[in-house]
């Protein structure tokens, strides 16, 4: 062989020998930077989880390919702990994802189970599995499953439990999605059946890092729960949370709606909720994060949730002012239907600008908030509802003048407290507090530099107490 062909065959070889180095060194260099994105991971799960959960890594066993780790879960509601088993397979190849669609190149794939807690190394049943991957640039993809033994057991009827994660790291976006098709459960005080329960929450740290942004849902098609006394069945549930940034603000919203609730007090449905509250200082709020990680750090994490507040509330209250200062509460939309008939409403309050000072005086707060709210009811609505109110008062307090022994007279009750209730809308639409509209009340409801007005007429606390019998002179 020529000099040139012997020079050529020992880089090869050379080039190959580097290959096969790169190969054996690459999963010990995955590995350190995985230990280091679990760790971190842990720490900062600590951080915005506090004081409520925190996570405990029992166990971290380095190998060469692969890794062992175990991390418990510990929670200030539950007496007992759960534990994360993860088999860590370090990169840079994941040779499955050639022919499936999981990631090729990844920093590390971890195949997880979830178990009731007993330490390092015990040996107990298989709640959850899953699998994650970690790609070089920190993101993360997890997707988890109930083992079929116990979603069999809550009667999912052999479809699976799930949840999924997904983590952005250049963003610190978090995805988490679960579904619950089927839940079935009996015990001495009730029966238990929800149908169709999903989760969705994405996250997103604000602008200062210190608190997050985004958006909460969830949603069931059947709840039923109780015995047949006090069984309560509710149809079509659905929650919405958002915050979101702009120019130093913060707003927020919250809706609810349900089709139907069935319950022993009667049935109550579709019904809409929006509570809107904006206008808040990010600012303000970074500041209120940071100093409540600061007193969280140096309390005793045994501590229950009232003890805690009552240490941490009167420093954050220095805060809070500067949170609200200005802030605007909206109610867009209130309806809420009956057999009875339906409720319609919309209410906007404005706070002013508020300091440590004024917030010492909660009245003087109250009374400078402005204040705008309408609200239209049913007639049939609002007789029901009244009586409703006057009959439960007028049992309470003739039970009280006979004693325990003495004979409740239904009838009588019921006639009093039909009178009463048209006594007392006789009263309130004589003054002008309610007024009648094609078999619906209307009343507008406004507040500005402490002065009520009901339908533009100065408030009168003698007529709207329950059971007002006359108008005032």
């Amino acid at each position: 062989m020529s000099r040139a062909g012997t020079t050529i065959v020992y880089l090869v070889l050379a080039l190959l020998a580097l290959v096969l180095i790169a190969l054996l060194a690459l999963p010990v260099w995955t590995g350190v930077q995985a230990r280091t994105v679990y760790e971190q991971a842990v720490a900062d799960f600590n951080t915005q989880a506090a004081p409520m959960m925190r996570l405990e890594t029992a166990r971290y066993d380095k190998g060469w390919l692969t890794s062992r780790v175990e991390t418990l879960v510990h929670h200030t509601e539950m007496p007992f702990s759960l534990k994360f088993t993860h088999d860590v397979r370090h990169g840079p190849l994941n040779l499955p994802g050639l022919v499936n669609a999981e990631p090729v190149l990844m920093l590390a794939r971890l195949d997880g189970m979830l178990s009731p807690g007993e330490g390092p190394g015990g040996q107990t049943m298989v709640m959850a599995r899953g699998d994650s991957f970690v790609g070089f640039n920190g993101d993360t993809q997890s997707h988890w499953l109930l083992e079929p033994q116990l979603a069999a057991m809550l009667g999912t009827d052999g479809q699976p439990v799930w949840a999924r994660v997904d983590y952005r790291a250049a963003g610190g976006d978090l995805s988490f999605q679960a579904q619950l098709p089927e839940l079935e459960m009996s015990n001495p005080q009730g029966d238990y059946r929800l149908s169709d329960l999903r989760f969705r929450l994405d996250m997103r740290p604000a602008q200062g890092g210190k608190f997050s942004v985004g958006s909460y849902g969830m949603s069931l098609k059947y709840l039923r729960a109780g015995g047949l006394a006090d069984m309560v069945a509710v149809e079509d549930l659905r929650i919405r949370a958002r915050a979101t940034e702009r120019a130093g603000k913060v707003d927020t919203e919250m809706a609810v709606s349900f089709e139907q609730v069935d319950s022993p007090a009667g049935v109550i449905g579709p019904a809409r909720f929006i509570l809107q509250l904006n206008n808040l200082d990010a600012a303000a709020l970074e500041a209120y994060a940071e100093m409540q990680d600061e007193l969280l750090q140096g309390m005793d994490p045994m501590l229950d949730q009232q003890a805690m507040a009552a240490q941490l509330m009167p420093q954050l209250m220095g805060v809070l002012p500067e949170v609200f200062s200005q802030a605007e509460l909206r109610i867009p939309t209130l309806y809420v239907a009956t057999t009875d008939g339906a409720l319609n409403g919309k209410a906007t309050v404005v706070v002013p600008p508020l300091n440590a000072e004024a917030m010492a005086v909660p009245m003087a707060v109250l009374t400078s908030l402005n204040l705008d709210a309408q609200v239209a009811i049913d007639e049939a609505m609002m007789r029901t509802e009244m009586e409703r109110a006057l009959r439960t008062r007028l049992m309470n307090a003739r039970a009280a003048e006979l004693g325990e022994g003495g004979a409740l007279l239904r009838e009588e009750i019921d006639e009093d407290a039909a009178s009463q209730t048209d006594a007392q809308l006789s009263v309130l639409t004589s003054q002008g507090y309610l007024q009648l509209d094609g078999g619906v009340y209307r009343a507008r409801v406004t507040m500005e530099g402490g002065n009520i007005l009901v339908n533009g007429n100065p408030i009168n606390p003698t007529a709207l107490m329950p059971g007002a019998g006359a108008p005032m002179q």
